[in-house]
């Protein structure tokens, strides 16, 4: 893998993203689901009912997860986010031990990656139009965030549809500024949980695309939230599985900030992406 893979590699999983005594796992509701969105709902409602899932959900620790993708081993990994925009994400082999190290917090994110040489990527949010990670990588990366079941619609943006996507699930388009993707989301037609999708630049070229599936509801939070997720980012051509296990849902108090805090990894190379005079090898 190049310098360049292993930062596809890195921005992929950094959108994944202390604990309290008897902590209590997601919990399968095995009752019929509540029917949350009515008959023949609108695009408003759809994306509010979108949003009011996410909100159920202020931490999530997945202790027990797992990442796959071809051209690398199987690691497991350690997820934890703080809503709105604190994650890290710890992943290893068992025998090699630490492979990757994925953050962010109000300021920043990083990325840090043992191979092919331990190097430390970071860059500022609001320099990564202009960086160089975003010169290859049209999505920000905190999408994954959204990935993996918390999904935050604006409610000002334009809502198209919705549309039948098959038998049970209904599609929407929304527009938000006039150079951002369009977003593309399907859920289902009765709890209104994502179960897919996909982002479109303006040309209508398909830049990213997840499917979500293994939806549990957590029965403390009210929040449904899936164990899997496949991930396809077409312009890299990479394809990535994530299983979440069983999340732990607004049950860690008391996270240590320093868990938010770009790491210092002795030996490592910097690269700052939001320096413009770093550029990328092509891949």
């Amino acid at each position: 893998m190049n310098r360049r893979g292993q930062l596809y590699f890195a921005i992929l999983a950094v959108g994944l993203a202390g604990g309290a005594s008897c902590p209590q796992m997601m919990q399968q509701y095995t009752r019929p689901l509540p029917r949350i969105l009515p008959e023949g709902a609108t695009g408003p409602q759809i994306v509010a009912a979108i949003n009011t899932n996410t909100s159920r959900v202020r931490t999530l620790h997945a202790p027990q997860a797992h990442v796959d993708g071809r051209g690398f081993p199987t690691l497991r990994a350690n997820l934890m986010i703080e809503r709105p925009s604190r994650f890290r994400l710890t992943a290893e082999t068992p025998i090699m031990g630490p492979e990757v190290d994925l953050g962010s917090n109000e300021e920043l994110f990083w990325m840090w990656a043992r191979r092919p040489q331990p190097t430390l990527y970071f860059c500022r949010h609001d320099r990564f139009a202009t960086s160089a990670a975003r010169q290859m990588f049209p999505i920000e990366p905190s999408w994954l965030i959204e990935a993996v079941g918390l999904v935050e619609l604006d409610p000002r943006a334009q809502v198209t549809g919705p549309f039948e996507a098959g038998l049970g699930r209904l599609r929407i388009e929304t527009r938000g500024k006039p150079q951002a993707p369009v977003r593309v989301t399907i859920v289902d037609s009765g709890t209104g949980w994502v179960l897919e999708q996909l982002l479109y630049d303006p040309s209508g070229r398909l830049l990213a695309h997840s499917v979500a599936s293994g939806h549990r509801l957590d029965a403390a939070s009210g929040a449904g939230l899936p164990r899997r997720v496949d991930v396809r980012w077409p312009p890299t051509g990479l394809e990535l599985q994530f299983d979440l296990g069983d999340p732990i849902v607004n049950q860690v108090d008391g996270v240590s900030p320093s868990l938010f805090v770009l790491p210092d990894y002795a030996g490592s190379a910097r690269i700052d992406l939001g320096d413009p005079n770093v550029q990328m090898a092509p891949r």
